[in-house]
Order: C-alpha cells, then structure tokens, then sequence
C-alpha cells in the first residue's frame, strides 16, 4: 500500500514537472514570435517612411517641372497670358477660340470659356491684369485700340474701353492707370519693329509713343508688367524695359518661337508660343542692367 501511495505521488510530481516545462517553453516560443514581429513591423515601417520621402521627392521635383512649363490645350493657339492667384488666363487666337483657365500648380484646364468681347474674325487677342479684372484687346484690331475688363468668376465684360491707334495691338501691360500697348504696321510677310503706346486710363487717351531698335522682328509680340519693369517678346527673344526711359536693361533668347503672349506670376516672366505651351522665361541676372 505504502509502494502504490508513493508510486502515485511520483507520477503527480512529474505531471506538475512537465506542465511546468511546457509552459516555460511556451512562453518562450511567443516571446521569439513577438520580438520576430517586431522587427518586421520595424522594417516594414522604415520601409514605408522611405517610400513615403522617395515620393515627397518625386513630388516636389514633379512641382518643380510643372512650374517651369505648362502643356496647354491641344490646337489652341495662345495669343494672351494673364497670371491671378495661381492661375493662368490664356486667349487662343483662331484655332479652339476662346479663354482657357489653367491651374499653375499642375496645369490642369479649369475652363474654357468663350466670353463675348469684340474679335476680329472670331479672333481673340491679349490679356493682361488691373485691379482683380482681366482685360483683353481685340486682335487685329484696324487702328482702333479696343479694350473690354472681364469679371473672373465668368469672364463677362463690365467695362468697355475704345482707341484710336495708328497701329494693330497685339497685347498690352497694365501698372496702377497706366496701361501700355505693342503694336505695329505689318503685314505677314514684312514684319516690322514694334511701337510702344503708353495710356492714360483715365484720361482714355495716348500719352506717349516709343519705337525700340530690335534685331529680331515679328508678326506679333507680347507684352507684361512686373517687379517696376515692363517686359516685351519678339519670335523667340524676350526683353526687360525701364519704363521710365524705355531703355532695354535685358534680353534673353527662349526655346520656342512665335512667342506672342507673357505673363508676371508675382515673382517670375511666363510666355506662350502661339504653337502651343507655356514657359518660365529665365534671365542672366548676371547680365541684369547692363545696357544693350
């Protein structure tokens, strides 16, 4: 009896012995588990950090591009540019006719609208900026300088301006009650150097008329103002003028041509090729002020 009871308990005790080594195992087993998890959570998370600052790159270098050139609508045929808290207002000339409304942080076409304005031919001209309006010039205009301000909710007019020019506009620049006008007496096979006519707004008359010595004609130029200097364009050459002496303080020559609109961002010198796209016009500042 006293064998079988000790017997019993020896059997007890080795039960109790194994339970107790299984359980430490266990918990073993889970601990290895757990801290395995750990470290390919911890890679997983490093990883995503990683991809999540390649794509940040890839992004600011994808905004980058996208600020130094827009792809405009396909058969448009820029003949305006005008810059407003961050977009764009680009006039097609015959082909898909109208104003678009592109975004310039990506360059997406908000609109295209077709507001009613005086045009040539169904031909819409430049564009330029006063006070929280557009304003466009009729292109082609016969000698008579005329000029519509659009609300930019819906481009509808709200105000109408006429001139008597002696030449046919083809953009304009506004400052404060200064507007400035490029034109000049052409025809399509003889292009000649461009005029300068500066506006009293007020007054609604011609004040001043400049004629700059370029080496390069065109059919048609561009024309903006901003940082106190008005800019102008002619084929693929863009010029920085003090507006005071309406000397040329810069120049610089861009990889397009026909560029007949420009437009100032606030900061920078944008331009469109009548063939299509929009550019930043880049200048050697080391060249800034020299005389040409």
């Amino acid at each position: 009896m006293i064998r079988y009871l000790m017997f019993v308990l020896f059997a007890i005790l080795c039960v109790f012995s194994v339970s107790a080594v299984g359980q430490r195992s266990t918990k073993t087993i889970s601990g290895s588990q757990s801290n395995s998890v750990n470290r390919v959570v911890g890679n997983d998370l490093i990883k995503a950090q990683e991809s999540a600052f390649t794509s940040e790159k890839a992004r600011k270098k994808s905004t980058t591009n996208l600020l130094t050139r827009i792809q405009t609508p396909q058969g448009t045929q820029p003949s305006g540019l005008a810059y407003h808290d961050g977009y764009f207002y680009m006039s097609s000339y015959i082909l898909e006719p109208g104003i678009c409304v592109i975004r310039a942080s990506d360059g997406h076409v908000v609109e295209h609208l077709t507001p009613p304005v005086p045009k040539f031919k169904g031909r819409y001209g430049g564009l330029a900026m006063a006070n929280g309006q557009l304003v466009h010039v009729q292109a082609n205009n016969n000698h008579a300088g005329t000029f519509d301000f659009l609300e930019l909710e819906c481009l509808n007019p709200t105000k109408h301006i006429k001139l008597r020019t002696p030449s046919d506009c083809s953009d304009l620049a506004i400052h404060e009650n200064t507007m400035w006008l490029v034109a000049a007496r052409h025809t399509n096979t003889n292009p000649v150097a461009p005029l300068i006519y500066v506006v009293d707004l007020e007054e609604r008359e011609v004040i001043q008329t400049h004629s700059l010595p370029f080496a390069q004609k065109a059919q048609n130029h561009g024309m903006t103002y901003g940082g106190g200097y008005l800019f102008m364009s002619a084929g693929n050459t863009v010029v920085k003028i003090d507006p005071a002496t309406f000397k040329i303080v810069n120049r610089t020559q861009v990889p397009a041509i026909r560029v007949e609109s420009l437009a100032w961002d606030g900061k920078n010198v944008w331009g469109g090729s009548f063939y299509g796209g929009l550019f930043r016009v880049e200048f050697d500042r080391d060249a800034d002020c020299k005389r040409f």
